[in-house]
């Protein structure tokens, strides 16, 4: 189903929210990679930058990702998995006023305080067999703003037998979420009618 918007949604801008993951060991085979020279929003050299963390976290959050980490007075870095790497190297003790240090990061966490919450559900047809499938997530709203976080479960209608899904997120767009869906419990194989309930959290 495709969604055409003809306006904009419109929402008070607000502060970005994050808290402190603490002070952890970097190397040069980073533990989480930079952000720098790749959006404006990181701007002049970072040894000089205004507002370091508050920039850091606003290219993360652009980008959809959860943890960010600013190192060396302003060197800003983060992914969609730098919440399962930033610990790999040990903890360090090195960083100073929240802007880490020589190969330090001061790692932080965006929180959902000043996120708007949406969500909705829907029922559709999908073929179940016994592999792993893919399939999208379509929001049928209209955003403005990537969403930062998203949630999603799958379960069939009745009068289908019972059938459980492990369900893994893959892509957070402004349209829809790609997901992996893993069948598990019984085997069943065919067409199945499921029920598909989203959340999604959007800074504006």
């Amino acid at each position: 189903m495709k969604v055409l918007c003809f306006f904009a949604l419109l929402k008070a801008v607000v502060a970005v929210n994050y808290i402190s993951l603490g002070c952890w060991r970097d190397t040069s085979d980073r533990a989480i990679p930079t952000l720098e020279g790749t959006t404006p929003i990181l701007d002049n050299n970072y040894r000089n930058r205004i507002n370091p963390i508050r920039k850091c976290s606003e290219a993360a959050l652009a980008l959809g990702h959860r943890v960010f980490a600013v190192q060396h007075s302003g060197w800003c870095a983060s992914s969609s998995d730098a919440e399962n790497t930033y610990k790999i190297y040990g903890e360090a003790t090195n960083c100073k006023n929240g802007e880490g240090g020589s190969a330090a990061n001061d790692v932080y966490e965006i929180s959902y305080e000043n996120a708007q919450k949406y969500s909705s559900s829907y029922t559709r047809e999908i073929y179940v067999t016994n592999e792993n499938m893919q399939l999208q997530v379509e929001y049928r709203i209209c955003m403005n703003a990537l969403p930062y976080k998203a949630t999603v479960t799958v379960s069939p209608v009745p009068p289908h037998p019972p059938q459980s899904f492990n369900v893994k997120i893959l892509e957070i767009n402004k349209t829809n979420i790609l997901i992996e869906l893993q069948p598990i419990g019984t085997n069943i194989i065919g067409w199945v009618t499921v029920d598909i309930a989203w959340v999604v959290y959007v800074y504006f």
